[in-house]
């Protein structure tokens, strides 16, 4: 009787806890989408960025155009990237519209930023 006790009690407290987790979501960047939705999990680009909820994947390889500066897919943002940024930065977006990184019509400083973010780390994402 005593070992039923203990198994209710333990099997309640494990229900207990599961339901105190039912509703967590996960959203690492704060942009209010959640992260098994998010394309761009670490990098804030959803309605709190401009223009709203920059989510486009431009290339089709499931990572936003926010953070994803792999143009030549290779796994890794490197000189052959660079080079692509750099032509798009003096072309305009026309030139390498997966470039315009923070989706405001241009290739600009800001979009240098996010670039050389994800330059210096060597990865997208």
């Amino acid at each position: 009787m005593k070992l039923n006790l203990v198994l209710v009690a333990t099997l309640l407290a494990c229900t207990m806890a599961l339901v105190a987790n039912a509703g967590t979501v996960g959203d690492a960047d704060s942009d209010t989408v959640p992260d098994a939705f998010d394309n761009c999990v670490n990098d804030d680009n959803g309605p709190n960025t401009v223009p709203a909820n920059n989510q486009t994947d431009i290339d089709g390889d499931g990572i936003g155009v926010r953070c994803d500066p792999d143009y030549n897919q290779d796994n890794t943002v490197g000189v052959g990237d660079f080079n692509v940024f750099f032509d798009a930065f003096n072309n305009g977006v026309s030139a390498e519209p997966r470039a315009d990184h923070n989706q405001d019509g241009s290739v600009g400083v800001g979009d240098f930023n996010i670039f050389f973010e994800k330059f210096q780390a060597g990865v997208p994402g």
